[in-house]
C-alpha cells in the first residue's frame, strides 16, 4: 500500500514538472511577441494575416486547455470506495476494476469470483452473526485496502498516460499556434521609398532670330592645276 501511495506522488509530481515546463515555454513564445501592433492589422486591408493571428492564437490556447485540462486532472486527488468501484460503469474505473480482478483471480475472501460476488457475500455476512460470516468479514477487511490502493495508483495511472496524450498533441498545437500569431501579428515594416529623379521641365520650341551681319560670300572658283608630267629616270652607267 505505502508504494502505490508513493508511486501515486510520484505520477503528481512529474506531472507538475511536464506541465510546468511546456506552460512556461509557450508563454515566453506568445509573450515574446509584440502585441501592441496586433491593432494596427484590418480586416478589411489584412484580411489574411488578420485571420491567422486570430485562428493562431486561438489554436495555441487549445493546445494550453488541452494540457492543463489533463494535468489538473491528475493533480487532483480523486477518492472513492470499493462499492463505487464495483458499480461505476465509467470506462476508467471498469478498466481499472477488470485488471485487478484477474490478478487477484483465486485470491479473494469467500473463493469470489469478481469483485461483484465478493460484495454481495460480505452485504450478507454483515446480517449473520455465525462465525463463518465473521471470518469473511475479517478477511475483507484485510483485503479491501491493498484492493483500493491498487486501484488508486492504476487511476492515477491511467490519468497520466492521458496527460503524457494530450502533451503530444497540445504543445506542438501551442507552439504552432503562439508562432502563427506572433507572425501575422507583427507584419514588416514598410520599406522607405528610394529617391527618383527630379520633376521634368519642359521648355517649349524656341524661336531664333537670324539677323545678316555680312555679305554672302561669292562662290569659291575653282583652279585648274596641270598634272606635271613625269621626267625621265636618268640612267647610271656602272
Amino acid at each position: 500500500m505505502a508504494a502505490n501511495a508513493a508511486a501515486s506522488t510520484s505520477l503528481r509530481e512529474t506531472a507538475k514538472w511536464l506541465v510546468s515546463g511546456v506552460t512556461a515555454t509557450a508563454v515566453a513564445v506568445f509573450a515574446g511577441s509584440s502585441l501592441t501592433r496586433l491593432g494596427s492589422l484590418d480586416f478589411t486591408s489584412q484580411p489574411v494575416r488578420f485571420s491567422i493571428a486570430i485562428a493562431g492564437a486561438l489554436l495555441g490556447f487549445a493546445g494550453l486547455g488541452l494540457i492543463l485540462a489533463r494535468a489538473i486532472s491528475v493533480l487532483t486527488v480523486e477518492s472513492f470506495s470499493f462499492r463505487h468501484l464495483v458499480s461505476s460503469d465509467e470506462p476508467r474505473l471498469v478498466a481499472i476494476r477488470t485488471r485487478i480482478e484477474k490478478g487477484q483471480t483465486g485470491g479473494m475472501p469467500g473463493n469470489a469470483a469478481t469483485f461483484k460476488e465478493l460484495l454481495e457475500r460480505t452485504d450478507a455476512a454483515r446480517r449473520a452473526p455465525d462465525k463463518a460470516s465473521r471470518t469473511l468479514m475479517a478477511n475483507f477487511d484485510m483485503f479491501r485496502p491493498k484492493v483500493m490502493a491498487q486501484a488508486g495508483f492504476f487511476n492515477v495511472k491511467a490519468k497520466f498516460d492521458q496527460l503524457v496524450w494530450a502533451l503530444r498533441c497540445g504543445s506542438p498545437m501551442a507552439i504552432v499556434g503562439f508562432g502563427l500569431f506572433a507572425w501575422a501579428a507583427n507584419p514588416p515594416e514598410p520599406k522607405p521609398a528610394t529617391a527618383g529623379p527630379g520633376p521634368l521641365v519642359v521648355i517649349g520650341p524656341q524661336e531664333v532670330a537670324a539677323t545678316q551681319t555680312a555679305r554672302a560670300c561669292p562662290p569659291a572658283r575653282l583652279r585648274h592645276c596641270p598634272t606635271p608630267t613625269p621626267e625621265p629616270s636618268p640612267l647610271i652607267d656602272k
